[in-house]
């Protein structure tokens, strides 16, 4: 045996294989964390996207302003499709659909027209179909009998009897 130089132990061999076997350990669990951590920012980045289908960032950072409170038990835009409905029962009444809101709006101008254009038919002086007041009107026509009145004759006479008033 040379001077200086000591004999390999079992202790340092067992040392060794303990040292490979955590370095062995810590990679692979390096490794794992790693692909976790990859899995979840690419999570993170489709729900990104997803949001941003449905609303801009500064619509996110608006939302109670855009919608309304948030009701218990809602989602936002199940409280906006309430509201949709809500609004479309008052201008057609009846209850809506269950589609989409494209489709509810699009049923509702629909009927909205058929209302203008039969109100039209029957009472010809209401030509001006552009006019934003129609909606209101087309509402209230199929609930309402509209009738003309005719004339009093005693707003005539009150007339004549103020300029007889006058000339005396």
């Amino acid at each position: 045996m040379a001077i200086g130089k000591k004999r390999a132990t079992d202790s340092t061999l067992y040392a060794l294989i303990a040292f490979v076997a955590l370095f062995i350990v810590a990679t692979s669990a390096a490794v794992i964390f790693y692909l976790k951590f990859e899995e979840q920012r690419n999570l993170a980045d489709t729900a990104q996207t997803n949001l941003g289908r449905f609303a801009t960032p500064s619509e996110v950072q608006r939302i109670g302003a855009l919608v309304g409170s948030e009701r218990p038990g809602k989602s936002r835009i199940a409280t906006m499709i309430d509201y949709l409905d809500r609004a479309i029962k008052l201008i057609v009444p009846g209850l809506p659909a269950d589609t989409s809101a494209e489709v509810k709006v699009n049923e509702t101008v629909t009927k909205v027209r058929q209302a203008v254009a039969g109100a039209a038919k029957q009472h010809p002086e209401l030509k001006a179909a552009d006019d934003p007041n129609i909606a209101l009107l087309a509402s209230l026509a199929p609930r309402c009998r509209i009738r003309r009145i005719p004339p009093r004759p005693q707003r005539n006479n009150l007339g004549r009897s103020k300029t007889d008033l006058t000339t005396q």
